[in-house]
């Protein structure tokens, strides 16, 4: 019951967010010096984003890595900058979030990726919060918080990584 609650203060509070974000005006993109990466735990891969970042000279120390679940995880071992473990469970009855949550959105990124392939309003709410130059997402998710939208499986990494690489390249050479 409390879950349903929370999704409703979600869901409107993420419609006003996405108002802001379409109207954010987007500078020219000359280099891409950090990364956001949004994804829920059984869906992450490691490798795919090391050598996106390295194909981007982005380094590991400027990655964010938060991992959206359903429990808090334990501590895990990584090389990139930071991990952070966002859970429902950290959102307050009325879609109010935490000091942690809200001194994360205040760190702004250069690249953000929406990693995840399921249309849920908590993953999109974290997603349409923080701030990013450019978004990249996949198409079965809502299409209003990412700039280039992948009509791939999340299990093609290669994919993926190949198209994510040629079209950042393109943007960045203009």
């Amino acid at each position: 019951m409390i879950n349903f609650f929370k999704n409703i203060f979600l869901k409107y509070k993420l419609k006003k967010r996405l108002k802001v974000l379409k109207f954010q005006s987007k500078g020219e993109i000359k280099s891409l010096d950090s990364m956001l990466i949004l994804t829920s735990n059984n869906e992450f891969d490691e490798n795919i984003f090391f050598s996106l970042a390295e194909s981007l000279k982005i380094s590991t120390k400027k990655i964010t890595l938060v991992v959206i679940s359903d429990k808090k995880l334990p501590k895990a071992i990584t090389k990139f900058g930071q991990i952070i473990n966002l859970t429902k469970e950290r959102v307050g009855l009325f879609g109010t979030l935490d000091k942690e949550m809200l001194k994360f959105f205040d760190q702004k990124f250069d690249l953000l990726i929406n990693y995840f392939s399921l249309s849920d309003i908590f993953p999109e709410f974290i997603s349409a919060s923080c701030s990013s130059k450019l978004r990249l997402g996949f198409y079965e998710v809502n299409h209003e918080i990412s700039d280039i939208v992948f009509n791939l499986n999340l299990k093609d990494k290669q994919a993926f990584l190949n198209e994510s690489i040629n079209y950042l390249n393109s943007f960045l050479k203009k």
